[in-house]
């Protein structure tokens, strides 16, 4: 067996819990990212990244050997956000009132600030569901049939949510439909 993340991952569940530190250092920059995009909150990021790891220690027993773990983990870091929101009883109306937009490069130009503000700002109008397709099709670069294992549905829904969710974020920035 070679040593992919599926292969460290099941390691883990037969108890070599050293393996988990491979996947952390694989895996928590992308995970710590993600949820930097969606919340644009450093500290809170920082939280739910080691939540997340948290989850998979606690959660071990329930992965599965035919698992994409990049999968895997995304989902768990969906729900662990969605959950944050949950036990804190915020609403997804709420988000936008306690980001913290990151500073950006020093090198960006007053026009790449103005797009990524533009942009930012388009994305918070979306649905949540939106927001989440795009993230992980745009921003996280995840495969079609990765991100259908996370979201629980067909490739084929995918592509249709990619391809609407990017129409609605362009007619926001474009200002074609409001």
């Amino acid at each position: 067996m070679t040593n992919t993340d599926n292969h460290y991952m099941l390691s883990v569940t037969k108890g070599n819990l050293n393996d988990l530190a491979i996947l952390f250092d694989r895996y928590h920059e992308r995970i710590y990212n993600y949820f930097v995009n969606k919340s644009h909150n450093v500290a809170l990021s920082q939280d739910l990244t080691q939540t997340v790891f948290e989850r998979i220690l606690k959660y071990k027993d329930s992965y599965k050997e035919d698992y994409l773990f990049k999968a895997w983990i995304y989902r768990i870091a969906s729900n662990v956000y969605m959950d944050h929101f949950r036990q804190n009883k915020l609403k997804w109306s709420d988000i936008e009132q306690i980001r913290e937009i990151p500073d950006q490069e020093e090198n960006t130009t007053g026009e790449q600030n103005e797009q990524y503000h533009q942009v930012l700002y388009a994305m918070n109008k979306l649905s949540k569901t939106d927001q989440e397709i795009i993230q992980l099709s745009k921003i996280e670069n995840l495969k079609i049939k990765e991100i259908a294992e996370i979201l629980d549905l067909s490739e084929s829904a995918v592509k249709v949510k990619i391809h609407r969710g990017i129409k609605r974020l362009k007619d926001i920035i474009f200002n074609t439909k409001q």
